[in-house]
């Protein structure tokens, strides 16, 4: 029987003390400025197919901002996304319109969005709200069977984590959570024999394909972006990869007395959360990482040279964090299917890197579906 790393009991309790403490002290005041989506994340719930009932995880929810995306559920829907504006500032449609009737109808509310963080006072902003949540720690999330959701998306959450195995580890969760263990049923000779020959003639359904969106802060900062308006730039103050940036309370500064002579009010406290700030490719690396650590098949754009000897990098296996997985086999292995992932795209949005992953079964030979 082997030990448990320490290093790994030593990563969750530094976590426990410098990110999910600063959050439940905090969540009051950081869920009444954190209530606007990022319209580029409606965007990627809005893509999803309308399969009625599909569950969405939504890994690191926080105050569940946007668990009411297409949700099903009799909860609050939040606020309509903004149209966008030209460059002088003025609002105008999202499409090449005019008005807002030129506007695409948004999607059908047919998701069921599941929100799962380990504060549990940002948990109970969101449940107040209608949605459903769980409590737990993204880097272990075994409360699920595998497969069980049909999409997932982690928003300004693995970047939490201490260490690169625990971010490993977060990515390789993710992956399970939406990958089955083993690919659809084929019809058999038989079952086919005996349909109706209009049911007979009508073509297969592709197996699911499972989305991913994650989005991590970012190390470099981009100066044509920073000038159309972006204010995190001036927040990020660890000046290097990974470190504690502040969180002031509203009030906490010093205010006028209620009266000359007053006692000045004791000024409210500053937290300071842990961040490893992501460098170019190294979230991509990551899912390179965890792909391999579930013995799945990877790919990538020829483009993306990933780099296996920076932290968390590309190739190898992963440890484990939070009762994590490890190396292993992931799947059942079935003769002529093969389990995937596919890494689509790594870009920036909003001072953020973000990757888009594809995760399924496939033909063992086929191309991979779009």
């Amino acid at each position: 029987m082997t030990s448990p790393d320490p290093s790994l009991a030593l990563a969750a309790s530094f976590e426990s003390l410098h990110v999910h403490r600063v959050y439940d002290e905090i969540a009051s005041d950081f869920s009444r400025t954190r209530h606007s989506r990022w319209p580029f994340v409606e965007r990627f719930l809005d893509s999803l197919p309308s399969s009625q009932g599909a569950l969405v995880l939504d890994a690191g929810t926080g105050n569940g901002k946007y668990l009411g995306c297409r949700s099903v559920l009799p909860c609050d829907q939040g606020a309509p996304p903004p149209r966008a504006r030209d460059p002088n500032g003025k609002r105008r449609a999202v499409d090449t319109g005019d008005s807002p009737a030129d506007e695409p109808p948004r999607p059908s509310n047919t998701l069921l969005p599941i929100g799962f963080d380990m504060s549990a006072g940002l948990l109970a902003i969101a449940s107040s709200k209608g949605h459903e949540v769980v409590r737990g720690d993204c880097v272990d999330l075994r409360c699920w069977r595998r497969g069980a959701f049909s999409h997932a998306i982690s928003i300004a959450t693995i970047h939490h984590f201490a260490t690169p195995e625990r971010r490993v580890e977060a990515v390789k969760q993710m992956i399970l959570a939406v990958l089955p263990t083993s690919p659809p049923p084929v019809p058999t000779p038989s079952s086919s024999s005996s349909s109706s020959s209009s049911s007979s003639t009508a073509p297969r359904s592709a197996p699911r394909v499972a989305k991913l969106l994650i989005v991590v802060w970012s190390l470099e900062q981009d100066p044509t972006l920073a000038a159309r308006g972006g204010d995190r730039s001036a927040r990020r103050t660890t000046g290097g990869k990974k470190g504690a940036v502040p969180v002031p309370v509203p009030g906490a500064g010093p205010g006028p007395g209620p009266g000359a002579g007053a006692a000045p009010a004791a000024p409210k406290p500053t937290f300071n959360r842990y961040y490893h700030l992501f460098q170019h490719l190294e979230l991509s690396s990551l899912v390179s990482r965890a792909a391999a650590a579930l013995s799945l098949r990877f790919s990538a754009p020829e483009a993306y040279a990933l780099d296996p000897s920076r932290p968390g990098g590309g190739g190898g296996g992963g440890g484990g964090g939070g009762g994590g997985v490890g190396q292993e086999q992931a799947v059942q292995e079935t003769r002529g299917w093969e389990a995937y992932v596919r890494l689509e795209e790594e870009r920036w949005e909003r001072e953020n890197w973000v990757v888009e992953v594809a995760v399924g079964w496939r033909r063992c030979g086929e191309e991979e579906q779009a």
